[in-house]
């Protein structure tokens, strides 16, 4: 019994937490005529929201901020990797260790 009471309390609690972030996914796809109005609990669907958040131009400039980062990743890798097992060896790096 006293494991269930347990239980019952975990399932609230994470109930209790993830209902505000299920409302805000289940806003997000209502008309903003609705979310604005204050009927969020009359159904619709929309993607009217996330077009806003996609201006012109915006994929252009994030596939470009992605190709820089991961660009940056496998530079980091490439000499990071060397530089490790170099340590772990104790193989001496450029005669400075």
């Amino acid at each position: 019994m006293r494991n269930l009471a347990r239980h019952a309390f975990v399932a609230l609690l994470v109930f209790a937490v993830a209902l505000p972030f299920l409302w805000m996914a289940y806003a997000a796809f209502l008309p903003p005529e609705l979310v604005y109005a204050g009927e969020i609990t009359r159904l619709g669907f929309s993607l009217e929201n996330f077009r806003a958040l996609a201006p012109e131009g915006f994929w252009g400039r994030l596939v470009y901020s992605l190709g820089v980062s991961g660009l940056a990743t496998a530079l980091a890798l490439l000499t990071g990797f060397p530089a490790a097992y170099a340590l772990r060896e104790g193989a001496p790096l450029l005669g400075l260790y």
